[in-house]
């Protein structure tokens, strides 16, 4: 059976796939959780669920709300294998602020100094750094759970390589270069696919849906909304074509206007398209009102049946 975890990291994504005996994280939400219980860091989540090894982290981009949260987990979990679309060529070199710069690249120069501490750390208890540098098809992980890593754009993850790189290098770039590089980390997100027992389950990471709607990609059984379902999470094109059956949004429980996050014409367009929509923490939409749980669990057996709860 495959078992898949939406974990209730608040303004977030951290989520723990499981089939057999192999156990694997998307992601580990933020180092620390503004927010009341069941939403807390994904440590938490993890010592209350028993978990003490993964065979594999998976972190989708550089953005603390998807990597904050890794090196309390590394610090309580032994992970195997860290899974990534970039590594500094030096760990644990730490870089300095620019307090003139933009306010993104302020924040990637926060998100690039805590990576680099806890790939050093990872890396010296024996961790294994896999870089994904370009899409990686037909992933057997199991004998019946198979995978792919989709990276959006190799043009983009270049110029991302080649920035941050620099920077470590103290190579003069320019404010356009730094600021196009950090705009890059959610449209080159890493999307997974994951297909088992005849079903298909996206998860799309913060890749906005404009980056990816004219891509040839079937429906699908479970879609991990973009983005935690904002205003540039899906586009009309994307949600018909995907046609998910149920669409889980990984956010906070309180609606956040400067995003319209989750974005009521988000939510409409996976109804018009046939979908459950479920949200990984109390919130009402008006339609549907949920209530606030420590995970929201998807079941897969062998037969494809597939629950949610």
């Amino acid at each position: 059976m495959l078992k898949i975890t939406f974990l209730n990291v608040g303004e977030g994504d951290s989520i723990l796939v499981e089939e057999g005996g192999l156990r694997f994280l998307v992601d580990t939400g933020k180092a620390e959780v503004d927010a009341p219980w069941p939403s807390t860091t994904c440590a938490e989540h993890l010592g209350r669920l028993g978990i003490e090894h993964l065979d594999a982290v998976l972190i989708t981009h550089l953005h603390l709300d998807h990597m904050g949260g890794l090196a309390d987990v590394a610090a309580h979990v032994r992970i195997d294998r860290l899974v990534s679309g970039w590594f500094p060529r030096r760990p644990g070199a730490i870089l300095e602020d620019r307090p003139g710069a933009a306010k993104t690249v302020r924040n990637l120069i926060k998100a690039l100094n805590r990576w680099s501490r806890t790939v050093r750390s990872m890396a010296d208890t024996g961790c294994k750094l896999v870089t994904v540098d370009r899409t990686w098809k037909d992933i057997r992980i199991t004998e019946r759970l198979s995978a792919e890593i989709i990276l959006p754009d190799a043009d983009l993850w270049t110029l991302e390589k080649n920035v941050w790189d620099g920077m470590y290098e103290g190579k003069d770039l320019t404010e356009d270069e730094l600021y196009r590089a950090s705009k890059a980390r959610n449209p080159n997100s890493l999307r997974s696919k994951l297909s088992y027992a005849g079903r298909t389950v996206l998860l799309a990471a913060d890749c906005y849906g404009e980056c990816w709607e004219r891509e040839a990609e079937g429906p699908c059984d479970l879609l991990k909304v973009p983005h935690h379902g904002d205003r540039r999470s899906l586009t009309p094109a994307l949600a018909a074509a995907l046609k998910p059956r149920e669409a889980v949004i990984c956010c906070g429980r309180t609606y956040v206007e400067r995003k319209d996050r989750p974005s009521g014409n988000a939510v409409r367009l996976l109804r018009e398209a046939g979908a459950r929509v479920w949200y990984t923490d109390a919130y009402d939409d008006g339609i549907q009102r949920v209530r606030s749980a420590p995970q929201l669990v998807c079941t897969i057996d062998d037969a494809g049946v597939m629950e949610l709860e």
